[in-house]
């Protein structure tokens, strides 16, 4: 049952861990077993896609108070995670304020890296101290079933990192 549950969550491609104060943000906001928003994109977003952009970057602070973390894990390659850390950026998230999160059971296309060694970092106290200071995060669209791959445990219990999303 925990599982299915899970498979839900990630099924959602982004997660706001800040509060915000949007009408998105407002149904449950008296609600204390919820911790922060939900954006949710279908495929296929584009850098024109001006709306979700925007409420995604409020949503976490602001332009000049988001910090992002961006999980790839869904995907077979880097490329779409770049290209949305370019897009924030044209929206006018500073870069330093930005991060690809290193969480992947995979290993992606055209890199020299193995990718597939980030699983080990699902529970390192180091990744859960990053995404704490987090005030959103972006999970790149994909195969969603890689999402659980990297976040559950072989036994089905959460990683740390999972905990502190």
């Amino acid at each position: 049952m925990k599982v299915s549950k899970l498979i839900m969550l990630v099924l959602v491609m982004v997660v706001i861990v800040g509060s915000g104060t949007s009408s998105l943000a407002a149904k449950g906001k008296d609600d204390p077993a919820i911790k922060g928003s939900l954006v949710i994109a279908g495929g296929s977003l584009g850098t024109s896609n001006v709306e979700v952009y925007e409420e995604f970057i409020d949503l976490a602070g602001g332009d000049k108070n988001a910090k992002i973390g961006i999980v790839p894990a869904a995907s077979g390659s880097l490329k779409s995670t770049e290209k949305f850390k370019e897009d924030l950026i044209s929206y006018g998230v500073e870069q330093s304020s930005i991060e690809i999160l290193e969480l992947s059971s995979h290993d992606f296309s055209g890199t020299d890296e193995n990718e597939r060694k980030w699983k080990s970092n699902a529970q390192k106290n180091k990744m859960v101290n990053k995404i704490k200071d987090l005030s959103g995060i972006w999970f790149v669209g994909g195969d969603q079933l890689k999402i659980t791959d990297t976040l559950l445990k072989k036994n089905g219990k959460k990683t740390k990192a999972l905990e502190a999303i």
